[in-house]
């Protein structure tokens, strides 16, 4: 970007002087107008900034300006400014006033000093006193009439010219007629100039032609090309020499003769008065240079004299000087102590190390002033001065260069746009080291992360710099962005968007960094929890679908999973029928996604009939793929007809199976969704099947036991279920969806009761149709009955779930929270109903307003039901003392006799109600149920007593080691009562830590048939419904119990209850789980329960053996369903020392090495559950396999049957495991085969030799691929390790400048990213050393920015020495005395010259004279601190001033 001095930094401006009106616009005269030198930064270009980038510190270019546009479009180099950060106005470019005042008088002395500093001395700014000017006669009338008629002309259409840009500039003078000037006229179009003619174009405009005899216009040829063409003719020769002649000569005086005579001005100590009058003596520029060259005052040095400059407002021309006076000062006093060599050099690296820090602070100490007056004038003053230094090579490149990128990194937000701007001028020099470009692109990143996630707030403009700056390092070096450790933080903000059809083909500059990070960083990242195949990505996102069910969206994310239909929707089946997995949403959610995709326009009833129509049935529900079908004939998305033409001609009736897929979905199709012909096929095929019950008869005789009107069931509801189970699926869909129709209208009428909602409630779950049931309970919302409303609350917190999955939850629960606050107003609070819907609320997060009214509620609830003691105790219950508590009736008798109670008969009746519940009965009526409600009113008597009795009670419970159920009889009324939270019951048992113990709290947990038998069926529920919820909540309670109870040798670990524990916990807290089972005694028992529960959990029952299964039975069954299991128990294997005995070392080892052969899509699970042992194990030997198979016999192994693909694969997975081997090593071979490859690369004939060419570059890219999976080893970095990374980043520059390779853009992409990152890894010293031993390498630009290696721009300036002659003093003199003599000859013709051959030095020889042999070259390294701008006091005979790139012409 252009950086300007504003005019503000200038004391007095001077006046612009008066310019002449030429014809064109402004802006075509500066257009064309070439620029000046600069002699100071006002409009000088940034030394790193590039000519064709966009400014992106402006706020945008404007349509209706046209250069601005062009500017901001990058057009012609142009920049575009930015205003109102640091002005950036060129005040020697403005355009100056119409009108100039040059009255001397009106500027004093003083002030006419300050404005000579800036005021060229010439005449066009100098005012001479003299006597003023004749004042003119004025104009008589007749003289006014006679010039305006002389002066008319026709009108000028204004708006046209300004249209073409031909309206004079304000500035213009405007000449007064006749407008006679020499040799100019105003463009009129008229002029003889004006008119194209084609003499005009050939010879030119004359004013007078010339004359027929002139030769100014003939052509030179005639004269000179007979002298040069004739035969025979010396005339080229002698031309040829009189060049090289002339050449010699300048050669020969423009040799330094003399050695130098500079020196610096010296230093004097003097007073602080003299010496702020010599500083301001600098400042003015009237003051001559010269006269203060003389001394220089002493204590001006590093920020103190930056300091100066910028309070002095010195001119940055002085400002250099003075720094350069100061710094040569100091440099040579090195060199005075009498050091020199090495220590020398260290000694003035050092200085300039330290007075980089001091321009450094300087600058921090400008920025910090933002915000103070003037703040932007002495900041526009301090980044030129920086600017300057830096572009006279006077700091330390890399330390400033890094120390902006640090700055810009750490800056707070209020001052990132100063930093933009400071980025932007060194931009070239920054990117051009790709270590310190990735630093500035990870800066900027950051920021764009914390301005997007909200960490801090700023303005949209702000945003859009960083994203321009983003931009443009992504079109001009994409290999900042290439940063593969933070790629997946910020690959966001880099999302390359989707392109159209027709350019789909394009590589676009976000495509290209998203696949080079992904290259990159893939083996990088690789983990066996996130390597994964696709299915178990599927079912990772099946699997924690929360309540928040967006079918769309969902849909959407299976697609991208599996992008095939033919292979979703069988996945979809096979996971909702997974015996690996539990619960009826999963039917339900796999429907709505086939549903969807049918919706799209699928073919997914192809996918379901192939699915249907496989013979295998392992490990899957039947019943639940029928049901998902079912549910799909519902929504008219399974085509039936189609199925049952299937049937028919597959011949699977001939077959007395009934239980396969195909002819199992004939008894589970929907009635209601079957037209009468298909009914009639239906009922035809199912005779032939020989299913002869008519459906209809029978569906019919059960609903006749359910009175239409009341609900009521007049038979026993166990025989109403017992001819329920008969039925088949289709059966009982039928009879569901006509209880539920009946439900229906008695809710909408007002009849349903508590007791009739729950016989529905317990119908439709046994025939599995869960829809009717929603349906029912959205029908029983209206109920007036808070009981009723319990459960329905208790409903929808049992079936969350699966409500969501069918898409009427969040309805739901809306619906049961309103009815519930209109109730509370009108009714008193029931505490039953508060709990229940506060167990319900506490499981939506974006319901906590409720939740905490539910528990304002609860409280005054409590407070509502405590008895008033109104007598003593003695006075109410003296006759209740000698009761014995036998009845029923006597302890209702207790409670209705009085409301006090003391401690001793409290604990009688709790007894006694305990007694009560602990004999079986039959289910109460009424609700509540007695039990429950005789232990909510003695909890209300004395709550803190009563608590203490509840635990007292359990914890004797917990202890008790009968095989009696009776236990849980009276734990479940407590908690179905509410008297006491399930959470309680699971710590309780946490912290007795005794087998029995966690035996009883498993059965607590998991049974169906631990309720209270005394309890009501809607007490029965709830119960249920809080063993579902403490399963979930309580997990960290209920896994060391789980764990305890297998130490128990009468526990239950075969049976089905147990094994839901077993696969809920593997699935959702696999660490927690896997963590307390190892670290548990192993005792005997404890091994064979688990091995039962293993043997379960995998369902291997059949395997009657009564020992563990083998490591080779589990790895057998891994699959994209079961691996999680099979990890656990696989990995539960690994850590149990018995276990291993039993496997072998090489057992799980093996077997797992067979699985990979197989082709198991789950390997990197299994591989990170397995031991430390077994994982290096296999490592080693995919390591081995590789690197000995590449180049081994010309190429890589077989890629036909990705042997070497699948190893790298398992390098990847295993490498964060295996990370204490000898990287070093490693590297070392890696770095050995590259150097093979790069000779048979070079053996290599013809590179069309395609078989050749490819295998070595399969073997290249295998090798780059160990190059990034070892070169970003995270270990101990030692002296051999970084010595293996310079070796191998040498090998990879000298590949990437191999000629073959220079075809093959992807793989020179992937070489310069891999060597790119091992340089991040090598410290600067290495780059350093490998940039001097390949110095001609180095000339890549791609290896400039590896290395970080810049040429010297006085890196061709050399001093060159000549051998001397052989042989004595006397021949050395005679052949100088001959070298004289042939050059007095050949001076005394220099015109024609005798022969050729005296020119012999034209083709390479020496000439006669010079000493012969090889010439030296020394590099001649320029002080920059001691090349100044003006002459010091002292001159001497090799002092000079010009610059030294004059003497580059001729290369010596």
């Amino acid at each position: 970007m252009l950086l300007r001095l504003p005019a503000l930094l200038r004391g007095t401006q001077r006046p612009p002087p008066p310019q002449r009106a030429v014809s064109g616009s402004y802006t075509l005269q500066h257009s064309l107008k070439r620029p000046q030198l600069p002699s100071r930064l006002s409009n000088l270009r940034s030394v790193s900034q590039p000519v064709n980038v966009v400014d992106l510190t402006a706020d945008g270019a404007k349509s209706t300006d046209v250069r601005n546009s062009a500017a901001f479009l990058n057009n012609q180099g142009s920049v575009y400014t930015s205003p109102d950060v640091i002005n950036l106005d060129d005040d020697e470019n403005e355009r100056p006033a119409k009108r100039v005042k040059t009255n001397g008088h009106a500027l004093g002395k003083e002030q006419a000093r300050d404005s000579s500093s800036e005021v060229e001395k010439d005449a066009a700014h100098q005012t001479t006193p003299g006597s003023p000017l004749p004042q003119l006669r004025k104009p008589t009338a007749a003289a006014n009439k006679q010039n305006v008629q002389r002066t008319r002309r026709t009108v000028v259409d204004r708006t046209a010219r300004r249209a073409n840009g031909l309206e004079p500039p304000p500035m213009a003078t405007r000449l007064p007629p006749p407008k006679n000037v020499a040799d100019f006229s105003p463009w009129n179009g008229h002029h003889p100039e004006d008119i194209m003619s084609e003499t005009v174009v050939k010879a030119g405009y004359f004013d007078k032609p010339p004359g027929p005899n002139s030769t100014e216009c003939n052509s030179a040829k005639p004269t000179i090309w007979p002298n040069l063409s004739q035969k025979n003719n010396m005339g080229l020769q002698t031309l040829s020499y009189l060049f090289t002649s002339v050449m010699e000569k300048r050669q020969a005086m423009g040799k330094c003769t003399a050695p130098s005579t500079f020196k610096p001005p010296p230093r004097v100590t003097v007073t602080d008065t003299k010496r702020e009058a010599w500083l301001r003596d600098l400042a003015n520029s009237g003051v001559p240079l010269r006269k203060q060259s003389r001394t220089i005052p002493h204590g001006v040095r590093g920020k103190l004299l930056m300091e100066q400059c910028l309070s002095k407002d010195i001119s940055m021309p002085r400002a250099v000087w003075l720094a350069k006076c100061v710094g040569a000062n100091e440099l040579r006093a090195f060199r005075r102590k009498g050091v020199s060599g090495a220590a020398a050099a260290s000694g003035e690296s050092k200085w300039v190390r330290e007075w980089t820090v001091h321009v450094e602070q300087f600058l921090e100490g400008v920025i910090a002033m933002c915000g103070q007056t003037d703040w932007q004038s002495k900041m526009d003053y301090a980044v030129k001065l920086a600017t300057s230094f830096y572009a006279e090579k006077l700091l330390e490149r890399d330390h400033y260069l890094d120390w902006i990128v640090t700055s810009f990194a750490q800056a707070p937000m209020d001052r990132l746009p100063i930093w933009i701007i400071l980025v932007q001028l060194y931009w070239r020099d920054i990117i051009g080291f790709g270590k310190r470009g990735r630093q500035l692109s990870t800066a900027i990143l950051e920021n764009l992360h914390r301005i997007g996630t909200g960490q801090v707030r700023t303005c949209e403009t702000l945003r859009d710099r960083l994203k321009k700056l983003l931009v443009v390092m992504a079109v001009t070096n994409r290999g900042c962005l290439v940063l593969p450790h933070t790629w997946e933080k910020y690959k966001h903000l880099l999302a390359p968007r989707p392109l159209a059809d027709t350019d789909a083909k394009l590589d676009t500059p976000a495509q290209n960094i998203t696949k080079r990070n992904e290259r990159l960083g893939g083996p990088l990242n690789k983990t066996p929890k996130n390597t994964f195949c696709a299915l178990l990505g599927l079912y990772a996102v099946l699997d924690t679908v929360d309540f928040s069910v967006e079918v769309e969206k969902l849909t959407d994310v299976c697609l991208a999973r599996v992008e095939d239909v033919e292979k979703l929707v069988p996945a979809l089946l096979k996971w909702s029928a997974s015996v690996y997995r539990q619960g009826s949403s999963r039917v339900y959610l796999s429907a709505r996604i086939i549903t969807e995709l049918h919706d799209r326009g699928h073919n997914t009833d192809g996918a379901v009939m192939e699915y249907i129509k496989t013979e295998s049935t392992q490990s899957i529900d039947i019943n639940n793929v029928h049901r998902v079908v079912a549910d799909l004939a519902r929504a008219g998305c399974f085509s039936t007809g189609r199925y049952l033409k299937c049937l028919i001609g597959s011949g699977a009736l001939t077959r007395s199976d009934s239980s396969k897929l195909l002819t199992g979905l004939l008894t589970s199709l929907p009635l209601e969704a079957l037209p009468p012909h298909l009914a009639n096929t239906r009922q035809t095929l199912m005779r032939r099947l020989g299913y002869t019950q008519d459906e209809n008869t029978a569906i019919s005789r059960l609903v006749a036991n359910v009175d239409p009107i009341t609900g009521m069931i007049s038979s026993s509801t166990d025989k109403l279920f017992a001819g329920l189970e008969t039925f088949s699926q289709s059966a009982k869909l039928e009879f569901a969806r006509r209880i539920s129709s009946y439900a229906t209208s008695w809710a909408k009428e007002g009849a349903i009761s508590l007791n009739c909602f729950c016989t529905v409630r317990d119908l439709l779950q046994r025939c599995g149709d869960l829809r009717a049931l929603a349906d029912v309970t959205r029908a029983a919302m209206s109920t007036e009955d808070l009981t009723l409303l319990a459960t329905l609350g208790d409903t929808l917190n049992m079936h969350a779930n699966t409500f969501a999955a069918i898409g009427c939850l969040h309805n739901l629960l809306e619906q049961v929270l309103q009815r519930y606050r209109m109730l509370r107003s009108t009714q008193p609070l029931d505490r039953c109903s508060v709990l229940a819907l506060s167990s319900l609320v506490r499981r939506f997060s974006d319901r906590a307003l409720y939740g905490r009214l539910l528990e304002s509620d609860l409280a005054m609830c409590d407070q509502q039901n405590s008895m008033a003691v109104c007598s003593p105790a003695s006075d109410n219950l003296v006759n209740m003392h000698a009761s014995n508590l036998d009845s029923d009736e006597d302890i209702d008798a207790v409670f209705a006799s009085g409301n006090t109670m003391d401690e001793q008969l409290m604990k009688r009746v709790f007894v006694r109600i305990v007694q009560r519940a602990s004999k079986p009965g039959r289910p109460d009526t009424r609700s509540p149920s007695k039990v429950c409600r005789w232990l909510n009113q003695l909890r209300a008597v004395d709550v803190g007593g009563f608590q203490h009795l509840a635990i007292t009670h359990v914890k004797a419970c917990l202890k008790d080691s009968s095989p009696d159920n009776a236990y849980g009889k009276v734990i479940s009324a407590l908690i179905a009562s509410g008297c006491i939270q399930f959470e309680a019951v699971t710590e309780m048992a946490k912290d007795i830590n005794l087998p029995n113990a966690a035996s009883v709290i498993v059965r607590l947990v998991v049974s169906e048939n631990i309720a209270n038998d005394n309890l009501h069926a809607c007490e029965a529920f709830r119960y249920k419904t809080q063993q579902a919820q403490c399963r979930i909540e309580c997990s960290g309670s209920i896994i060391p119990s789980v764990v305890g109870s297998l130490e128990n040798p009468n526990s239950e670990s075969d049976d089905e209850e147990f094994n839901v524990l077993a696969l809920l916990y593997s699935m959702s807290h696999y660490q927690e789980a896997l963590q307390v089972a190892t670290s548990a005694t192993h005792f005997p028992t404890y091994l064979a329960n688990c091995a039962r529960v293993v043997k379960r959990m995998l369902n291997l029952t059949q395997n009657k053996s009564s020992g563990p299964p083998s490591a080779r039975d589990i790895i057998s069954l891994a699959d994209p369903l079961s691996v999680v299991y099979c990890a656990a128990a696989l990995a539960f294997y690994s850590k149990v020392p018995a276990f291993i005995e039993a496997e072998g070392d090489s057992g799980i080892r093996e077997a797992l090495l067979e699985a990979l052969a197989n082709g198991c899509e789950v390997w990197p699970q299994l591989l990170g559950s397995a031991g430390q042992a077994t994982v290096q194990s296999i490592y080693q030997w995919a390591r081995e396999r590789v690197i000995s198979s590449v180049l081994a016999s010309g190429g890589p192994p077989n890629t036909e049957d990705n042997d070497a693909a699948q190893c790298l694969d398992i390098l990847d997975v295993a490498h964060h495991a295996a990370e204490d081997e000898d990287t070093a090593a490693v590297m070392g071979t890696v770095t050995d085969k590259l150097r093979v490859l790069e000779n048979q690369l070079l053996a290599l004939e013809n590179a069309s030799d395609n078989d050749s060419f490819k295998q070595l570059l399969s073997s290249l890219q295998i090798l780059l691929h160990l190059a990034v999976l070892y070169s970003a080893s995270s270990g101990p970095v030692t002296d051999s390790l970084q010595q293996s990374r310079c070796n191998l980043l040498a090998g990879l520059c000298a590949l990437l400048v191999q000629p073959k390779l220079q075809s093959q853009r992807e793989t020179l992409e992937y070489i310069f990213d891999v060597a790119s990152a091992l340089a991040d890894k090598v410290p600067e010293a290495g780059l350093q050393m490998l940039a001097k031993a390949n110095a001609t390498m180095a000339k890549d630009p791609r290896l400039a920015c590896i290395l970080g290696h810049s040429p010297a721009p006085d890196g061709w300036l050399a001093l060159v020495s000549h051998p001397q002659p052989q042989g004595s003093q006397q021949q050395r003199a005679l052949m100088k005395q001959a070298g004289g003599s042939q050059q007095q000859a050949s001076q005394g013709r220099p015109s024609v010259p005798a022969s050729p051959l005296q020119g012999s030095n034209l083709f390479g020889k020496a000439p006669i004279g010079r000493p012969t042999g090889e010439t030296k070259t020394v590099p001649f390294p320029l002080r920059r601190w001691e090349i100044m701008s003006d002459a010091t006091p002292a001159v001497g005979d090799n002092d000079t001033s010009l610059s030294l790139t004059l003497f580059g012409a001729r290369k010596v």
